[in-house]
């Protein structure tokens, strides 16, 4: 079966800030925004695998998403990943949920050695772009860990890994 993927992000923070007091009042209201799209293929800016997917925790739970050999795409076909080209996570429910850190064979290319990133519940984290590349090592760095922080509540992640095949 043939697929193509054609995909993109856009990343967008508002603000509005401002200043009251006697003698000076002002405000600043703004925004940025950073996005990216990316064609089917697997050199720089191109992708041609995604995983998608909203899992439940329970309270104190783990998981070791395996991102070559274990995961499928929306079609039920097994995905591979060669690369990680973006990786989007968002939190409900606990908290906070803990990402990275697998005993063996952890995916680390986006964190140093060891590295994990916590996110608190409402938050949200993105990593990534068209270029960016975090290799993926089938048996040697393909573990990518979750683990729900909190001992009496689940917790749902919202996620979503794009990236290469090759």
């Amino acid at each position: 079966m043939a697929t193509s993927l054609s995909s993109g992000y856009t990343v967008k923070t508002d603000w509005t800030f401002t200043k009251t007091d006697d003698d000076d009042t002002g405000t600043n209201q703004n925004n940025k925004t950073a996005t990216a799209t990316m064609t089917d293929g697997t050199t720089s800016g191109k992708s041609d695998r995604i995983y998608s997917d909203r899992l439940v925790l329970a309270a104190s739970a783990a998981t070791s998403l395996d991102l070559a050999g274990s995961l499928t795409d929306f079609f039920g076909s097994t995905i591979t990943f060669v690369n990680v080209r973006a990786m989007q996570f968002s939190l409900t429910g606990a908290s906070s949920v803990t990402i990275g850190g697998a005993a063996a064979t952890a995916f680390e290319g986006w964190v140093s050695t060891g590295g994990t990133v916590t996110i608190e519940t409402g938050g949200a984290l993105f990593i990534g772009g068209s270029a960016t590349t975090y290799p993926v090592g089938a048996g040697s760095t393909d573990k990518l860990k979750l683990l729900n922080n909190d001992s009496g509540v689940s917790a749902t992640i919202d996620l979503v890994i794009v990236g290469t095949s090759a």
